[in-house]
């Protein structure tokens, strides 16, 4: 791409800069991942209706930043890990507020604005509110993914300065 001035090289250096992200991608947790579930994964790209997502199903769910290149549908960062308590609709019907909202979290509002149009909702249905929590700490722990807030401690000491 050629710039016609200086100051576009400028102003296209910083809304690129503005779209970096952090990641680890570190083996040895994901050797430690060791889930008694077997995840069945459903997508939907972020911003459609919630109405598509169960409304009586609870479980666990990511947001994936996609190029939507190339056919590489595999090719993305994993963005963040949560779970949903009471229901799928409920907790995607959340970030669909929080996305405009000046109080949210500085963080999630970022991604879900930076990114609107590459993020998918991917989401697994588990049985118990138990199985949620203890699925979306694994998760966390082998993934590290760079917008959720809250790590295990153990990840948080290991993972250092990141």
């Amino acid at each position: 791409m050629a710039f016609a001035t200086a100051d576009d090289l400028v102003t296209a250096n910083i809304a690129a800069k503005a779209h970096r992200v952090q990641t680890l991608m570190f083996p040895e947790f994901w050797s430690e991942y060791a889930s008694p579930l077997n995840l069945t994964w459903n997508r939907i790209k972020f911003g459609e209706s919630p109405t598509v997502l169960p409304d009586d199903k609870i479980g666990v769910y990511c947001f994936v930043i996609e190029s939507g290149i190339a056919n590489l549908t595999f090719c993305g960062i994993l963005a963040y890990v949560g779970r949903a308590r009471n229901s799928f609709r409920e907790r995607y019907s959340d970030y669909l507020t929080e996305k405009s909202d000046p109080s949210g979290r500085p963080k999630v509002v970022m991604m879900l604005n930076q990114w609107e149009n590459h993020l998918g909702y991917y989401y697994a249905i588990l049985s118990t509110k138990d199985e949620c929590t203890a699925e979306e700490r694994r998760l966390l722990a082998a993934f590290v993914p760079p917008f959720s807030p809250a790590l295990p401690a153990g990840v948080q000491a290991r993972s250092g300065a990141f």
